[in-house]
């Protein structure tokens, strides 16, 4: 009879046999060329026009074949602009609503670069591996600041006692067809710990949906997160494309890339989801621009009232990669009434976390992981979310209004200006919410 981590070994080299047996690896040369969404037939009727012209011109050297070459080759141009204008226009207008393909489209048109160059690096396993202590060193310092300031700080300890409306102590078991929704609304992805394309997982589900029910349920019955699915391949990307220097450790951020079954399991889970009334991140119908016009709205209302509102924005540096576990479990334990099998679950998730780093063909050795959720996994910004929904609990206590995307938090405060009171109030207020925020982050 096989256990949890038995089972996920089992699927990934019964995969791996299959597909190395019926596909096996081959390495195949393919030229690429620059995609143009908008180069139709009449841009490339005027620019075989202009080409031809450009022929005759250098094989006669005559100043009338030049002037026709020039009026092709702006010709050329012109419908080239013309059709390029369309296409974006038409392509603005038709996803308006669409964030992520506007953005990305923006990207393509500013030739923002994504690429990693490190000259002084010959051996990409070096690189890898220097890379990989740089994100566990940067944390270690982190954390070593914030303990130090803890030592210097008299913390006030926060109540966790809350009133408990239910808990959430065990799991509901998933049925094949359950399996299948998940299957059918994931993105489908290939990620370099898949033993065998997605594609090929989704074509064959008929086949291994069994399997695949049996290992998330198995998972979340036995309260076990299987070894084989806690080690992601890092892949550092750029934090912005158009940094000035792309060959600082310090521009780099890690995105984690994990196994499809891996994220299936996590999506069951996520969909408990649990969320802070005043957070915008990670949610359905929620982005930087709901946040950014709610916090835009309450400063305007108070504009209406002749008021002034003081703003402070709050950010915490490496948040996802900082996340303590111990207080996280505890969060969930004594906030959200996560117990049993599942506080089980989530601690076997959080624990004994490893990751390895992958650039440009190189690949480092193992490093540890005692804290952080992974960025890139289905429930890592959940578990975030989670993390932080203490802070508004605090900013509850001192001010009437605060909002959040993930880690960037903003608290404001409005009052009138010609009253002396009302400003040493408000300032008043948020320096003491501040000073709580500080104690609840060195806590």
């Amino acid at each position: 009879m096989f256990d949890i981590n038995e089972l996920a070994i089992c699927y990934n080299e019964t995969l791996e046999s299959a597909i190395n047996r019926n596909a096996p690896f081959r390495t195949k040369t393919i030229v690429t060329r620059p995609y143009l969404p908008w180069f139709n037939t009449e841009v490339k009727s005027a620019k075989r026009e202009q080409r031809r012209a450009e022929r005759i011109w250098r094989r006669t050297k005559q100043p009338h074949d030049f002037q026709i070459y020039k009026s092709k080759k702006n010709y050329m141009i012109f419908v080239m602009n013309r059709s390029r204008k369309k296409f974006y226009t038409d392509f603005v207008l038709e996803h308006s609503s669409d964030k992520r393909k506007l953005f990305n489209a923006a990207k393509s048109l500013y030739h923002q670069r994504n690429d990693l160059h490190f000259p002084a690096y010959e051996d990409q396993i070096m690189l890898a591996n220097d890379i990989g202590e740089f994100f566990v060193q940067k944390i270690e310092n982190i954390r070593s600041e914030l303990d130090l300031s803890a030592s210097d700080f008299h913390n006030r300890v926060f109540d966790e006692s809350i009133a408990l409306n239910a808990c959430f102590d065990s799991f509901e078991q998933l049925s094949e067809e359950d399996v299948k929704n998940l299957i059918t609304k994931s993105n489908g992805k290939t990620r370099s710990l898949d033993q065998m394309p997605t594609s090929i997982v989704v074509q064959c589900q008929d086949i291994l949906l069994p399997v695949l029910t049996r290992m998330i349920n198995m998972s979340l019955d036995s309260g076990v997160f299987p070894p084989e699915w806690k080690a992601p391949d890092v892949c550092p990307l750029l934090k912005k494309s158009n940094l000035d220097t792309c060959t600082a450790f310090e521009n780099l951020i890690p995105v984690r890339n994990l196994s499809y079954v891996s994220k299936l399991t996590e999506r069951t889970v996520f969909n408990q989801r649990l969320y802070p009334k005043g957070q915008s991140a990670y949610r359905k119908c929620h982005s930087t621009e709901t946040a950014l016009l709610r916090v835009t709205n309450d400063i305007m209302m108070n504009m209406n009232r002749q008021y002034v509102t003081v703003l402070v924005m709050v950010n915490l540096s490496s948040a996802f990669d900082t996340v303590d576990h111990g207080i996280l479990l505890r969060s969930l334990n004594h906030e959200f009434g996560i117990k049993g099998r599942v506080l089980e679950w989530f601690t076997s998730y959080l624990s004994k976390r490893s990751q390895f780093i992958s650039v440009n063909g190189g690949r480092s050795r193992l490093f540890d992981v005692s804290c952080g959720v992974p960025q890139g996994s289905c429930l890592g910004p959940l578990l975030f979310v989670l993390y932080v929904s203490k802070l508004f609990s605090i900013v509850e206590k001192h001010l009437p209004d605060a909002h959040a995307f993930a880690d960037d938090s903003q608290l404001y405060v409005s009052f009138k200006p010609d009253s002396t009171c009302d400003q040493l109030a408000a300032v008043a207020a948020l320096e003491h919410c501040i000073d709580d925020i500080k104690d609840w982050i060195l806590c």
